[in-house]
């Protein structure tokens, strides 16, 4: 009842605000800033002017009396604190159990005797989380925020329950993809919510959030709701990228890369792609990922520094605690510790981006520096020797913290400048199924060049080794085999310990060309000064129709249909 007597008042009192200004609440939700965008840039929720700026206008007493009833000046102090608090709480547990789990690996593979548990442990969490992604987005965008995030907490609470309870393999991955769904609402719907209740460059736990999140919620009825959902778009990207990776992760392990399994989850997996693309452009009312987010050549770029550095990022997490058990020696408690350099480094650089982009309202200037530093820090992990050298284990981990913090959320500021206040939702959405896309490759690519590798290494360690010992090292069951390593003869271990070494370094290799890749997409990202003017987002099926013939509109006016449906035309 609170709740909806707090949205009924802020409805009511904005609608006061319209009548009193002689405007109306359309025009209050397309005139959204004091000051106007950059000339050569796209209508924009953030593209203004700081406080002080040259060329910036004086603020229109419409504007301030918004400003002075916005959601921001209702909430006090300590429901800022307690919200802030659980948002930060829900994407910290769903990030955590991105990597939690990377020390352990090697372990829980031995225990349930998989040899193909090392990558499905985690790759079946970040499937799931890649493939939910998009459909969150519009769902809160249809039933409101809360309600939606409330659901991907609990699908993730449900997950964990089922994965500390697992006892067989099959269990467990299972487990980890419904942990993974919900994570993956978890992360996107925290940055929607936070886009919604601050402005831009502000930047248990289901209790916490039912009793303390206040966010518009139009109560969509759920038929209206569910009809409204772009179902074919969202089992079209649901299939063609668990098709392709899949694909991936067989070819050349499970099955030869010529085999027509591997041939055929490929092709359909591109082929739905297609088919998905078709369905956004053409057919879909309300698509999960609409085409005109893609019109800009920033927007791409934004997206492309996103993919690159999820995909290099989650390398690191992955196959660094790899190298410190089978090449090091070191025990699933003690890789965790020397993971510390890297994970201290990017939190510190990371927050303290954050407070820099508060300060100055310049996003890209971070972006560039961490693009910069991040080839270099991924690629002094080649240099890494096969017996402990302290000095490069820790300064080289600093250097790739230092180039990995600054990009987790700069590109996805820069993505939301370039988009208007309706399309944050799916924007924010593309750009976590962007990632968890980028991370699920890279832990199925890094491990099938990884298991290529020591399939080639599998005659001379014959040799060395004998066919019993070189077969447990062989391709796919080489993680799970990391404690027989340790089992070996001294001069055994040398042996297996270089197999193990030089894998991973043809491994890093193609993680810096990654890297170098995410620098060149940073050199097209748009540069545009941040507001520090808020809008009180509305959600619901009348926001959604309004936003779609708006678009209809602007399209019919520059004489343009992309990315228009044929009910739009």
């Amino acid at each position: 009842m609170d709740e909806r007597h707090r949205n009924d008042t802020e409805l009511e009192r904005e609608a006061q605000s319209a009548r009193d200004n002689g405007t109306t609440p359309e025009s209050q939700l397309n005139g959204n800033h004091a000051f106007p965008p950059p000339k050569n840039s796209p209508d924009s929720s953030l593209t203004t002017s700081f406080e002080g700026e040259s060329g910036a206008a004086p603020m229109k007493p419409n504007q301030a009396a918004n400003n002075a009833s916005s959601p921001e000046a209702a909430r006090t102090t300590l429901e800022t604190a307690i919200i802030m608090g659980s948002l930060g709480i829900s994407v910290f547990l769903a990030a955590l159990d991105n990597t939690i789990i990377t020390t352990a690996l090697p372990t829980i593979s031995e225990h349930f005797h998989s040899n193909a548990g090392y990558t499905w442990i985690g790759s079946a969490y970040l499937l799931a989380n890649a493939a939910s992604t998009p459909s969150w987005g519009k769902f809160s965008d249809i039933w409101g925020r809360k309600p939606i995030l409330l659901a991907a907490a609990a699908i993730f609470f449900i997950g964990s329950l089922l994965a500390a309870t697992a006892v067989n393999i099959g269990m467990l991955i299972t487990a980890r993809a419904i942990q993974g769904t919900g994570g993956g609402g978890l992360i996107v719907l925290v940055n929607i919510c936070i886009s919604d209740l601050f402005i831009p460059i502000t930047g248990t736990v289901i209790i916490l959030l039912f009793f303390f999140l206040h966010l518009h919620n139009p109560r969509t009825p759920a038929w209206e709701g569910l009809k409204a959902v772009d179902w074919a778009g969202s089992l079209l990207i649901v299939g063609g990228t668990l098709m392709l990776l899949l694909g991936l992760e067989f070819g050349g392990v499970a099955f030869p890369w010529n085999s027509p399994k591997v041939i055929c989850l490929i092709v359909f997996g591109v082929v739905v792609a297609v088919l998905f693309v078709l369905n956004e452009w053409k057919f879909a009312r309300y698509p999960v990922m609409p085409l005109r987010l893609f019109k800009h050549t920033s927007n791409i770029a934004s997206l492309g520094v996103c993919f690159c550095h999820g995909f290099v990022f989650i390398a690191v997490s992955y196959y660094l605690p790899l190298y410190f058990q089978a090449v090091l020696g070191a025990t699933p408690l003690l890789s965790g510790l020397y993971l510390l350099p890297f994970a201290l480094s990017l939190s510190v650089v990371s927050a303290g981006t954050g407070i820099w982009i508060k300060k100055t309202g310049k996003y890209l200037i971070a972006i560039l520096f961490g693009s910069i530093i991040f080839p270099l820090g991924i690629g002094l992990l080649i240099d890494l020797d096969v017996d402990k050298t302290w000095v490069k284990i820790i300064i080289f981990q600093i250097i790739a913290g230092i180039g990995v913090g600054p990009n987790f959320q700069s590109p996805l500021i820069a993505l939301q400048t370039m988009v208007k206040p309706t399309d944050i939702a799916t924007a924010t959405a593309t750009f976590g199924f962007i990632r968890n896309l980028s991370t699920s490759i890279s832990v199925v690519i890094g491990g099938v060049v990884f298991q290529n590798e020591m399939e080639r290494r599998h005659p001379s360690l014959v040799t060395s080794l004998g066919v019993g010992t070189a077969n447990a090292l062989k391709g796919g069951s080489a993680g799970s085999s990391v404690s027989l390593v340790n089992q070996l003869p001294p001069p055994q271990q040398v042996i297996a310990r270089q197999a193990f070494f030089e894998s991973l370094r043809t491994m890093w290799i193609m993680y810096v060309v990654f890297a170098g890749m995410g620098l060149l997409f940073s050199f097209f990202v748009g540069n545009q000064i941040l507001s520090k003017e808020h809008q009180v987002t509305r959600t619901g099926l009348t926001e959604q129709e309004k936003a779609r013939k708006d678009h209809v509109d602007e399209e019919k006016a520059v004489g343009g249909t992309t990315g228009i449906s044929n009910e739009e035309v």
